[in-house]
């Protein structure tokens, strides 16, 4: 270090850069991890709001009835799910026949049948329905929604295009041989 004096002041020259320092590299480092997680939040924000997400072909599934069968191949007071249109097709202890949503109205959780209590159960949060989707047990505060079933000719089809919310069971929502 060379010190020269220069009308009563003192100045300091400092040796020449030595190239790469660990105080650049550390400067380096934090530009590139704060743009890599400005990135990762782009990334988020572009998840969130759905850039870039497929979506599904409609046309096929949920403008198409879905084909459930005969009658007479279901028994009275049964439930048969039927994964095409995730509903559930009830056969009342009266004959007729109720398609059952099988998205809880709460939060949406997929709801099961449980045969031997004859009601359906959400695992979720523990509501439950009985046979006809009405409410056994909260914190649902609404009966499952259902669909509208038509028979034909003794076969069965479900509009599984646009679940039918309810305030309680009516007989009309039913369909009958």
């Amino acid at each position: 270090m060379v010190v020269k004096k220069k009308e009563n002041r003192t100045t300091t020259s400092l040796p020449a850069d030595k190239g790469f320092t660990r105080r650049n590299f550390f400067h380096i480092g934090r530009k590139w991890i704060g743009g890599l997680i400005l990135l990762e939040i782009i990334a988020v924000v572009v998840a969130f709001l759905g850039f870039g997400r497929k979506k599904k072909d409609t046309t096929e599934t949920a403008s198409q009835p879905v084909d459930a069968g005969y009658a007479k191949d279901f028994a009275n007071d049964t439930v048969t799910y039927f994964r095409k249109g995730s509903f559930f097709l009830v056969r009342m202890p009266d004959g007729g026949f109720l398609a059952l949503s099988m998205a809880c109205p709460h939060l949406g959780c997929s709801v099961q049948w449980d045969a031997p209590v004859k009601r359906f159960n959400c695992p979720c949060h523990s509501s439950a329905f009985d046979i006809k989707g009405n409410i056994s047990a909260s914190p649902a505060t609404r009966p499952m929604d259902y669909f509208p079933v038509q028979i034909k000719g003794g076969r069965i089809t479900v509009d599984v295009a646009r679940p039918i919310q309810r305030s309680h069971f009516d007989k009309k929502q039913a369909a009958y041989v």
